[in-house]
């Protein structure tokens, strides 16, 4: 059996990203991203459809509506309103930052270093394209110029994703616990702080204050898909079965193009004596992701997904 491993940080981290600019269609745009937090994707492009009816150019509604896509799997359809949104302003640090997000999840990491970069380039206190550059790098191999991202992106504002991520890479245990330590006392204020800690609970075998932590996320946000995947991830570990499908089914509903979750709901049927629906999962994800034939027989986790 495989063991199911965790998504970590970049997709939260594009939901988090903050926009500087306003929209010229807030109405329109925040309805949007309301409807979208309670899992009307339909709805939620629908209004992101009337504000750029009402004005083409509105990067915010471009850039908000290309993450709504990519995270529900329409990563092309993604990319050109990311395009679109750069072809409005070359040098809007969001829309970079955000492409290079994409580039990276789709595992382009050097079409995804150079957006970073130019994205620094215009704001050097971005930390979240630290932060994300890191993250990459660390996927990367190279651990030294991650943790210098890190260290940036907490010199900037103490960013806690970029601070538990330098903790992962600690290579003293006894700092690394002490950093956790900390961590664990600050009181989560957004969904992708929520996440973050239920990383840093989990990282330290501390698997029931982990789905604590992303029970607050999805209270704020019930359809936050890097969440549902990981509290059901952890559900099944702790031998809730019944709550880790629930999870899972949710998952593919908002995001039906990611073939691990559907191979660990496979496998989920499968300890769960529900034969069919575990191969229709299992043939489901390999007609997704052929590759995975090359894991059926290996009993070792999935590397750590972006998304």
């Amino acid at each position: 059996m495989f063991k199911q491993s965790l998504i970590l940080l970049l997709v939260p981290l594009i939901l988090a990203a903050p926009q500087t600019q306003a929209s010229n269609n807030s109405d329109f745009v925040e309805k949007a991203l309301s409807l979208e937090k309670h899992g009307d994707r339909a709805g939620a492009l629908l209004e992101y459809g009337k504000a750029l009816r009402q004005d083409p150019n509105d990067s915010v509604a471009l850039i908000d509506r290309a993450i709504l896509k990519f995270n529900s799997g329409e990563k092309q359809a993604a990319f050109a309103d990311i395009d679109r949104a750069l072809k409005v302003n070359m040098i809007d640090f969001n829309a970079l930052r955000t492409r290079a997000d994409f580039k990276a999840g789709s595992n382009n990491y050097k079409g995804a270093l150079a957006d970073y970069n130019e994205a620094i380039k215009w704001n050097k206190r971005d930390t979240s394209a630290y932060t994300n550059r890191g993250i990459m790098r660390v996927n990367m191999g190279e651990t030294k110029e991650a943790l210098a991202d890190f260290e940036k992106a907490i010199s900037i504002d103490n960013n806690l994703i970029a601070r538990f991520n330098r903790l992962r890479l600690l290579p003293d245990q006894t700092a690394a616990r002490a950093e956790y330590e900390r961590l664990s006392k600050i009181e989560a204020k957004s969904q992708s702080q929520h996440l973050t800690l239920s990383n840093a609970h989990n990282h330290f075998g501390f698997k029931e204050k982990a789905v604590q932590e992303l029970d607050a996320a999805l209270s704020e946000n019930p359809s936050y898909i890097a969440a549902l995947y990981n509290r059901a991830v952890l559900r099944n570990e702790l031998g809730n079965k019944d709550g880790s499908l629930a999870d899972y089914n949710k998952y593919i509903e908002l995001n039906g193009s990611n073939p691990k979750a559907y191979f660990n709901r496979g496998l989920l049927r499968e300890s769960m004596n529900d034969r069919e629906g575990s191969m229709n999962d299992i043939k489901r994800a390999l007609e997704l992701d052929p590759q995975l034939k090359l894991r059926e027989g290996t009993p070792k986790p999935f590397e750590l997904m972006l998304g």
